[in-house]
């Protein structure tokens, strides 16, 4: 996945990976911007941690990396604006 622009998952969700400045010292990805369709046909944009970053080791909420490459994370996906749920497995957006 590159960092350089959002990445179309499916069913209307895209992905961005987001690092840390600088990137020479914190080289692997803090999280992902995910956007959605939301309410009303409007985009819903959300931001998501990934477990133990360096950044935020202790932030209440974060998200497991299984994998990179292709990106999956656990667990679900809830955006606590509009409720849209799923899941991100294999770099696809799989609806719960």
């Amino acid at each position: 996945m590159s960092d350089d622009k959002p990445v179309d998952i499916g069913h209307g969700v895209t992905i961005q990976f987001w690092y840390l400045w600088p990137k020479a010292e914190y080289p692997e990805p803090a999280g992902i911007i995910e956007t959605h369709p939301g309410p009303e046909g409007k985009p819903c944009t959300g931001s998501l941690l990934f477990e133990g970053h360096p950044w935020m080791p202790s932030h209440p909420t974060t998200w497991r990396v299984v994998s990179l490459e292709p990106l999956t994370l656990e667990p679900s996906i809830l955006c606590s604006r509009c409720g849209h749920r799923g899941f991100i497995r294999g770099e696809k957006w799989i609806p719960a």
